[in-house]
């Protein structure tokens, strides 16, 4: 009796045993695509600095003519054109041309001076990157908003 008693209680701690490992192994995978998801928002987020410090990107004239194209993102973060990123430092995501969605007069300004006030041209910025190894997938999209001179918004 004895030791039918102790084989069923070693039973249910090896049962126990097996759920405590696979509930850790799943926890540790959530950690893991967490992780992913945020090492991706972080490099699209950076990406997206990259281009809003560059006085180039507003470039109205680049924009209307259609000249203006994509930026990619390369693993190490890095924002360039098209065919910058190398085989050790492969392409993860691109960078949208700034799309203009409003402009307005500055504060403090008159339309009356035309050329001459400036306007709060708001654009919308979109970045996506992908992980190859784990699949996580990211879009984001930022509102910035420029202080340019009249007319600068292809609205």
């Amino acid at each position: 009796m004895t030791l039918i008693i102790t084989m069923v209680m070693l039973v249910i701690l090896t049962l126990f045993a097996v759920s405590a490992i696979r509930i850790s192994g799943i926890n540790l995978r959530i950690a893991a695509n967490y992780q992913w998801q945020k090492e991706m928002e972080a490099l699209t987020d950076s990406a997206i600095e990259q281009l809003v410090t560059t006085s180039t990107t507003f470039d109205n004239a680049a924009i209307q003519a259609g000249t203006a194209v994509d930026q990619v993102v390369c693993a190490d973060g890095v924002v360039g054109a098209a065919g910058s990123c190398t085989v050790g430092n492969p392409q993860i995501g691109t960078v949208t041309v700034p799309r203009c969605l409003s402009s307005n007069v500055a504060p403090g300004y008159s339309k009356k001076l035309e050329a001459m006030s400036p306007d709060d041209n708001e654009w919308l910025i979109k970045s996506t990157a992908t992980d190859s190894f784990s699949g996580a997938k990211v879009t984001i999209y930022r509102g910035v908003t420029v202080r340019m001179l009249a007319n600068n918004c292809p609205e």
